[in-house]
């Protein structure tokens, strides 16, 4: 083999196409034909690693235990918070996966909102409705014998019917 065909082989090797090897021989080795060589076995580039969808185990053991702990630390914290408060209303959960869920804290009490359509019935003159609605018989009676304490009492209930309602 000569130098020429060595030189060509080698640029082929480290990765030239023909066309280029050949104008790089031809530019050291001027009038330079590759000949048709056998197969060279020469060692084969190496291929990029793909990367594959699969996770290391552990990896995904240590991220499920964060993702469980954030879950059981909101669990927590929505509990404290129903324990607290005692009125009803929703309260907006978000976790990672930004999902949102609505849970509603149970009231001891009863409707704010019956309690109120039961003060409208003071329309018809028939005033104390409410009170009877929210365990309150002797308010209840006074209030409907004199027209809701003559309009007053009506309208104090009016900006204490939830803790009416609580309470009840």
């Amino acid at each position: 083999m000569s130098d020429a065909q060595a030189y060509y082989n080698s640029l082929l090797q480290q990765g030239y196409n023909t066309d280029q090897a050949k104008v790089y021989t031809q530019e050291h080795y001027p009038g330079f034909m590759p000949t048709p060589a056998a197969p060279s076995f020469s060692p084969a580039q190496p291929q990029p690693v793909q990367q594959s969808q699969s996770v290391d185990p552990m990896m995904a053991m240590m991220m499920m235990n964060q993702q469980n702990q954030q879950m059981m630390m909101q669990q927590q914290a929505l509990l404290a918070q129903s324990q607290q408060n005692s009125q009803s209303g929703p309260i907006i959960i978000n976790n990672q996966q930004q999902q949102a869920g609505v849970m509603y804290v149970q009231n001891r009490g009863k409707d704010t909102l019956t309690g109120y359509l039961l003060w409208c019935s003071c329309f018809i003159l028939l005033c104390g409705i409410h009170r009877f609605y929210y365990n309150r018989p002797f308010s209840g009676l006074i209030y409907l014998f004199t027209f809701g304490l003559f309009g007053f009492g009506q309208l104090y209930d009016l900006l204490v019917m939830p803790e009416l309602a609580r309470s009840a």
